[in-house]
């Protein structure tokens, strides 16, 4: 699950991004507006928050991914690597 804080929603605000778009490894995962932020970790689930289906990792303990938050124009606000560890939730702040 990825979420932001409100100065970076104040930041996508300022710069005119109307949608914020969560990718993993390349394939669109799910949509939130910059409008919304939290003070707080969410609950993993959370509906305004980006949330990836449940992704099968198979045998392995952990797997690494990448991902990308694009706008509404698909450029590119934030990007980095996490890991799934088997049976785990991650929360991920991310910021622009």
């Amino acid at each position: 699950m990825f979420y932001h804080d409100g100065t970076t929603a104040q930041n996508l605000i300022n710069d005119g991004i109307t949608n914020v778009k969560l990718y993993v490894d390349g394939v669109f995962m799910d949509a939130m507006s910059p409008n919304v932020s939290f003070s707080f970790v969410p609950t993993c689930g959370h509906p305004d928050a980006m949330n990836m289906e449940n992704y099968g990792i198979g045998n392995q303990s952990s797997q690494n991914f990448t991902y990308s938050i694009k706008d509404q124009n698909n450029v590119v606000l934030a990007g980095g690597t996490f890991q799934i560890i088997g049976n785990q939730c991650n929360a991920i702040e991310y910021n622009y």
